[in-house]
């Protein structure tokens, strides 16, 4: 069971952890146009960002897939600021859709794209290949994720009616207020 704690721990840490702004990012600019009546979509996002994070770092590390890390850094935060564009274009034009799809599959490629810019370090600290490994990290990385968009939510909440903002306005400010954090990460590179 000390095994579980520890994958599930480091998983939890590599969302929440200092480094980690580019998943907070993520996921804030992901879930801030949802509520909480709305649960079953910005989970399957927040869990399809899991599954793709989960695929790439075993593909990594139990298979050696390697890729070109300034690529992976690149690309992180261009999938960041393509989720906020798509929030903002779609306040803006009134498109919002019931589907996922868009979102669902930015959340599907962050993971992916993550999980490979991870996969050397998950092999550093786990080097026995073992599955359940991957598994309670994977573990971590969802409750962490479920943590961070509870807490967009909330904040969500008291913006728009503790203080009356707007959903489309607190969207579109949030959105942009994504851009401009991401953008020294990708000008960064």
């Amino acid at each position: 069971m000390s095994d579980f704690w520890l994958y599930f721990t480091l998983g939890y840490q590599h969302v929440l952890g200092v480094g980690a702004y580019d998943h907070l990012l993520f996921l804030a600019v992901l879930s801030v146009s949802y509520g909480f009546s709305q649960w079953r979509r910005w989970s399957l996002l927040v869990s399809l960002f899991t599954l793709g994070h989960s695929i790439s770092l075993a593909a990594t590390h139990f298979f050696g897939l390697e890729a070109n890390e300034r690529i992976v850094e690149f690309l992180i935060p261009c999938t960041i600021i393509a989720t906020a564009v798509y929030n903002i274009v779609q306040v803006l034009t009134k498109t919002r859709r019931d589907s996922v799809s868009f979102l669902g599959s930015l959340a599907f490629l962050f993971g992916l794209i993550h999980g490979l810019g991870f996969g050397r370090y998950f092999g550093l600290i786990e080097d026995q290949g073992s599955v359940m490994a991957l598994i309670d990290f994977a573990l971590g990385i969802e409750w962490a994720q479920l943590i961070i968009v509870f807490v967009v939510l909330v904040l969500s909440f008291v913006v728009e009616r503790g203080f009356g903002v707007k959903k489309r306005d607190w969207v579109i400010a949030a959105s942009v207020a994504t851009i401009a954090a991401t953008l020294p990460i990708l000008l960064g590179q």
